[in-house]
């Protein structure tokens, strides 16, 4: 079974961080670095900003850059934000339309630090929505 990664930003510090996301009984999520998952001695989580957590969908952009939930790609012609959608009964990432993402998509920013209408702006020349 393909193993789940995330990433987040930081509560204490802004930063992203990638790796196992836990959530507590308090709803206080975390993070576990990939580089600690590996020594079972360094049980070290950060705290994450959930408004800011994605998770990878398994799939890279044409410069080998994985591609998460809330990035914004840009295949030459048009700018896509992925979207994820879970129910009771299932979990899909919605790719806007998108096909053959590895091949012709790089990802340009995020939902979470950019401005949707600035990257329209920056990459399309006009007004975004």
């Amino acid at each position: 079974m393909k193993e789940k990664r995330f990433r987040g930003k930081r509560v204490d510090s802004g930063a992203w961080i990638y790796g196992s996301l836990m959530r507590f009984s308090n709803n206080i999520y975390c993070i576990m670095p990939d580089q600690l998952q590996d020594s079972p001695n360094n049980l070290i989580f950060y705290e994450v900003d959930i408004k800011s957590v994605g998770q990878f969908i398994g799939i890279m952009d044409k410069n080998k850059t994985e591609v998460y939930e809330n990035d914004c790609l840009f295949d030459g012609n048009t700018l896509h934000r992925v979207k994820h959608y879970a129910t009771e009964y299932s979990s899909v990432f919605d790719l806007d339309g998108l096909q053959n993402i590895t091949k012709y998509c790089e990802v340009v920013g995020n939902s979470i630090d950019d401005d949707y209408d600035e990257l329209y702006e920056k990459y399309l020349g006009g007004e975004g929505r």
